[in-house]
């Protein structure tokens, strides 16, 4: 879309949504721009449906999202340039549920929250030892060649560290000091405190007794002290008079917080991770390729109600405690079975604006791993897509369980692109992770092409 069509749509969209007067805050994601209006009353959600270049839109709570799709950020600099907004960065998180003050959901979103801004690295440290195991194999690199061990080195540290990444995302999500939190990181992973943990001897702190534990290579730990300082550090903050805030409140901070995390929250959050771990491996072993299946049939409506991002402290978890994954591949072939689905309705519809945003939809999902145009424009609207995409992905799914496929790097892309993360020591397994892909989407083409009719379809 031109310019001159984001200019209309920005045009006609501020009038449907009571203009800026009525309009909060305006921000964006990846594919929608996110209205939190004063007045939710005026709006139409079947006359913003009707503008050229919108995709659908819907209420999440009190928010408006308005899916633009891939080029939703020339549509936010247009509509934050006519309403007079000043434009915010690109939301990361997931804020499509509804919040509550405690859940499961709330937790673990929290927990995917602290995650999210490292995945950049993670992804990067999980394709780089896929890349060095690919040159391995294939006698391109030697095991005792230095670039083999800088390499493995760099995707290591990265994982290693892990806890000081960690402790700065979570202070950012808590509110609290960032350098206090990258500091918690660190004091569980100093060399001193790894010499006494594997020393086997007591250690003790104030007189209490510090768990032996080795936290590198750990998340939960990390996330459940930098919480819990988060309180101390703005009780403190509050109380503390204003001329000596900033010397003391860091030093009580971290006095309080070392004997509380090396005694109580950093063995509680390894207990959580070690639970965490059992259960994902108790999934895999027990459900095996019903697993794969019910996730494969499931994921277009775990994106739809945002419980995917909860799939992200999974994904780690299985990475750096067994190092592959068998239930990523599910995203994969919903997202393939998704696009095949739309492109089935392409080809069978007559409506030219439907023929077009079905191929771009289908694009996106299979090429770009980013399902969200076509979810809310032809999955969710069309029974046939819907039942196709499901059908697929179940199948797929129990082939995928079946050949027993793995990924063995934390998905980036779930498209095209990240195919490579099937690449590992079986040599048949990057082969039957694209059979899986295939058969979800030829079935999921073929079922929308002989099911779909323009005329009976119900929306």
């Amino acid at each position: 879309m031109s310019k001159k069509n984001y200019d209309e749509l920005a045009d006609k969209l501020l009038v449907l949504v009571g203009e800026k007067e009525n309009i909060n805050n305006l921000t964006h994601c990846v594919t929608r721009l996110r209205f939190n209006l004063k007045d939710r009353g005026v709006v139409e959600l079947n006359d913003i449906n009707k503008i050229e270049g919108v995709l659908g839109s819907q209420w999440s709570g009190d928010q408006l999202q308005v899916i633009i799709g891939q080029n939703v950020n020339d549509a936010y600099s247009v509509t934050c340039r006519k309403a007079g907004l000043e434009e915010e960065k690109p939301i990361d998180e997931n804020l499509d549920a509804n919040k509550c003050k405690f859940s499961i959901y709330s937790v673990i979103t929290a927990i995917a929250e602290c995650i999210t801004p490292l995945v950049s690295a993670i992804l990067a440290a999980g394709m780089l030892k896929v890349l060095v195991m690919l040159l391995t194999n294939l006698g391109i690199l030697s095991v005792e060649s230095s670039t083999y061990t800088i390499l493995s080195l760099v995707a290591d540290a990265i994982f290693y560290f892990l806890p000081i990444f960690v402790g700065a995302t979570a202070a950012k999500k808590f509110g609290c000091s960032l350098g206090l939190g990258m500091a918690i990181g660190a004091i569980l992973l100093s060399p001193t405190f790894i010499s006494l943990v594997s020393s086997g001897n007591p250690i003790t702190v104030f007189g209490l007794p510090v768990s032996a534990v080795n936290y590198s290579n750990t998340i939960f730990p990390t996330i459940i002290c930098v919480f819990g300082m988060s309180y101390i550090e703005k009780f403190l903050s509050k109380h503390c008079p204003n001329s000596i805030r900033s010397v003391l409140v860091p030093v009580i901070t971290l006095l309080l917080m070392i004997p509380l995390a090396l005694c109580f929250l950093a063995p509680l959050g390894n207990i959580i991770g070690t639970l965490f771990s059992t259960a994902v491996m108790w999934i895999n072993g027990v459900f095996g390729p019903i697993a794969v299946a019910i996730m494969g049939a499931l994921m277009p409506l775990l994106i739809l109600t945002g419980m995917h991002s909860c799939l992200t402290p999974y994904f780690i978890t299985a990475m750096m405690t067994v190092g592959k994954d068998a239930l990523c591949i599910a995203n994969f072939i919903s997202n393939f079975s998704q696009g095949g689905a739309a492109l089935a309705i392409s080809l069978k519809t007559k409506n030219t604006n439907m023929k077009s945003i079905a191929v771009s939809g289908a694009v996106s999902a299979i090429v770009g791993g980013v399902t969200e145009p076509v979810l809310y424009t032809i999955i969710v609207k069309y029974k046939t897509a819907m039942l196709a995409s499901v059908v697929s992905g179940a199948a797929a799914g129990l082939f995928a369980g079946l050949t027993q496929v793995y990924c063995y790097a934390f998905p980036g892309s779930t498209g095209l692109f990240g195919m490579p993360i099937f690449i590992g020591p079986v040599g048949t397994n990057l082969i039957f992770a694209i059979i899986s892909i295939i058969i979800g989407f030829i079935i999921s083409f073929a079922m929308t092409y002989i099911l779909y009719k323009d005329d009976s379809e119900v929306a």
